[in-house]
């Protein structure tokens, strides 16, 4: 059932300007009359096509805001049945939906007379800023409709309130329509004639109409008085100086009285709302024409990106198969040829294949890196905790002679890439044992700051000089003698990489010999400011 879901108090308080929202789906009534909150306007919301046609004929609306797709009666079928209405044929309609982005659909929309098409979501502003202006002017045709009869109760007081009025107040001949009988002074800085000037010359209105619309208004004004209608339009007319300006023309036949049958009507300056649907629908286009090319862009990248993974494999593949050579040839010399060199030569061989063996590893880094970066990312529930357990049980395996105490912290549940996740936690700890190997004893503790969000992973081993952390996240920066700690200085930037592409950042602290502290944050959790 449709129902008011709010009313502000209008600028008049005689002049209720109704807005009318049709939506089969209560949750999009809602949002859309919490978007146009503040508009000084009623809202009314139907849920059905049948029932806005309902509302239609028990009042007016400045502007009918309506879902396209909705069971039943959609919104161009509801739409064809408003502009058959005498009384709604002109009430600006705006077609809001979540599909039908077609060209045709949109083309259809525009058929019906709908003054903008757009797309959900549509920000807030924007939509209250599209329905002010028809509220606006919809209130001042109220306004001025309702003041220009009084003003015909009231010949004594009809000067007096027609020159204060912010419209061109006009009676016509009927037979000769255009030719004035009285124009108010507002005609005057609109078009830049003296109001005399239009009664001393009938033929003044015909040949200022723009030419593009004087058989439109001729037809529309014969229908009128034809039906004892009133007179509703807007036409272009053309100023002393060769401005265009936009009118909306409100006038009735006045039949019997102290006059022969005449016309009565007011003629509203509408240019800086047609100028602002033009500038909307100009808008929308540029809009329309942006996504496009962000859409190509976004292709193009994802192709480039395609690209360079390709790219990166084969050249990872052809170093690796010249390696491979170097590292067999190398360890089978050394296997079967070490009586014949001597301790020099049988040294120079093995850093050879360590040498191999390290280029290999980096190799797998930069591919690693390259990965993490372009990789497409899945959001869904992470345990960090299980990870760390997984990860230390895995290094604790290859070394079991080591002494490690390890303590993960309970509850460490977050949201990402599984997959990238288990990466930077795996870089952290490989560091962490790796920077504690020559401690006798060492702890690892991996948890969470519970005033900042932040996790942490933290050890108590060589850690590092706090002067040399603008290097730590760069690549091939190392803060350790390759003697000392073995390493590529790729780990780390490839922390950074993930934890960045999860809206995080992430940061270190230390000090010689008192281990270090890696703390990150996800999702935009907060932590202290880099230094």
């Amino acid at each position: 059932m449709g129902s008011v879901l709010g009313a502000t108090r209008a600028s008049d308080p005689e002049v209720v300007v109704q807005v009318l929202l049709v939506d089969d789906n209560p949750a999009n009534l809602v949002a859309m009359s919490a978007a146009i909150e503040g508009v000084d306007t009623r809202v009314v919301t139907a849920r059905s096509g049948n029932e806005a046609l309902r509302h239609l004929l028990d009042g007016e609306f400045a502007a009918i805001l309506m879902d396209v797709q909705m069971p039943g009666m959609d919104g161009f079928e509801t739409a064809e049945l408003i502009r058959r209405r005498p009384r709604a044929e002109d009430t600006p309609i705006i077609f809001i939906t979540a599909i039908n982005q077609a060209d045709d659909h949109v083309a259809r929309g525009y058929a019906l007379g709908a003054v903008d098409y757009v797309f959900k979501p549509v920000p807030a502003a924007t939509l209250r800023a599209k329905v002010s202006v028809f509220v606006e002017l919809a209130r001042k045709q109220a306004v001025i409709t309702r003041q220009a009869e009084q003003l015909r109760r009231s010949e004594a007081r009809y000067r007096q309130l027609v020159e204060g009025l912010p419209a061109v107040v006009y009676t016509a001949r009927l037979e000769t329509f255009g030719a004035s009988l009285y124009l108010s002074r507002q005609v005057e800085p609109l078009l830049g004639f003296y109001a005399t000037a239009w009664e001393e010359d009938p033929q003044l209105w015909a040949r200022q109409l723009h030419p593009d619309d004087r058989a439109r208004v001729a037809e529309e004004f014969r229908q009128a008085v034809a039906s004892d209608a009133p007179f509703s339009t807007e036409y272009r007319m053309l100023a002393a100086d060769g401005r265009v300006v936009w009118v909306r023309d409100e006038a009735r036949v006045v039949h019997g009285g102290l006059a022969d049958a005449h016309v009565q009507g007011v003629r509203l300056d509408v240019t800086d709302r047609r100028l602002a649907q033009e500038a909307l629908r100009e808008a929308n286009e540029n809009l329309r024409a942006q996504a496009d090319a962000l859409r190509k862009a976004r292709d193009d990248a994802e192709f480039s990106s395609q690209e360079l993974e390709m790219f990166n494999s084969a050249v990872a593949h052809d170093l690796r198969a010249p390696l491979r050579s170097i590292n067999g040839f190398s360890e089978a010399l050394l296997l079967e040829h070490a009586a014949q060199l001597d301790l020099e030569g049988q040294d120079l061989l093995r850093r050879v294949i360590a040498a191999g063996v390290w280029m290999g590893q980096l190799i797998d880094d930069l591919l690693n890196l390259s990965h993490c970066t372009r990789s497409q990312m899945r959001q869904e529930p992470v345990n960090l905790g299980d990870m760390a357990r997984s990860c230390l049980a895995q290094l604790a395996a290859a070394e079991p002679e080591r002494r490690v105490q390890v303590r993960v912290a309970p509850g460490l549940l977050t949201r990402g890439d599984p997959r990238l996740l288990r990466a930077a936690l795996e870089n952290l700890l490989r560091n962490a044992w790796k920077f504690t190997s020559h401690h006798p004893a060492a702890t690892i503790e991996v948890g969470r700051d519970l005033a900042t969000g932040a996790f942490y992973v933290r050890d108590d081993g060589a850690g590092f000089d706090m002067a040399y952390l603008p290097q730590l996240f760069q690549a091939f920066q190392r803060l350790h003698r390759q003697d000392e700690f073995e390493g590529n200085g790729i780990g780390l930037i490839t922390v950074k990489r993930i934890i960045e592409r999860h809206g995080g950042r992430v940061w270190g602290t230390g000090a010689p010999e008192r281990g270090a502290t890696f703390s990150f944050t996800l999702g935009g959790a907060e932590g202290p400011e880099a230094k």
